[in-house]
This record gives C-alpha cells, structure tokens and sequence, in this order.
C-alpha cells in the first residue's frame, strides 16, 4: 500500500460502484510505475525505408517482416 495521499473524486467513485471495481489502494503515480514496469522494453533499430531507401529509427527489429516506412512516405501515402 502507498503512503501518499490522494483523493478520489465523485465521478471516478461513481465509476468505480457502477462497474463494481474496488476503490484504489495506491496513489495514481504509484499505479502508474506498476503498470510501466509490466510493459516490455522498447528498442529502436536502424533501418531503410523501403520505399526511398531513406535511414530511419524504428521499433521493429531487422528479422520483423513487416514493411519499414519513412514518416514522409507513409504521409504521402496515406494521408495524401
């Protein structure tokens, strides 16, 4: 249990009865950090777009089969 004071306000009571979830124990930095530490580690990987051939920064890893994009080409793709 967190030692900080927090106040939970009538809405967010109001939504915690109406779905029957229990009223939070923690303050809401603390739940925060509880759920960051669950997520997995991002990394960023050196790529080339495969459309102009351009380097980028990217979350998927080389061996990815999935197609790497410059953010200009996906916005000219896309987004017109």
């Amino acid at each position: 249990m967190s030692q900080r004071f927090f106040r939970i306000v009538e809405s967010e009571l109001s939504f915690y009865r109406k779905h029957q979830l229990p009223i939070p124990m923690h303050h809401p930095d603390v739940r925060f950090a509880q759920r960051i530490a669950h997520r997995p580690a991002r990394n960023l990987y050196l790529a080339q777009c495969q459309k102009s051939q351009k380097s980028i920064l990217t979350v998927h890893s080389p061996d990815s089969p999935f197609p790497v994009w410059s953010e200009e080409v996906w916005d000219k793709e896309f987004l017109g």
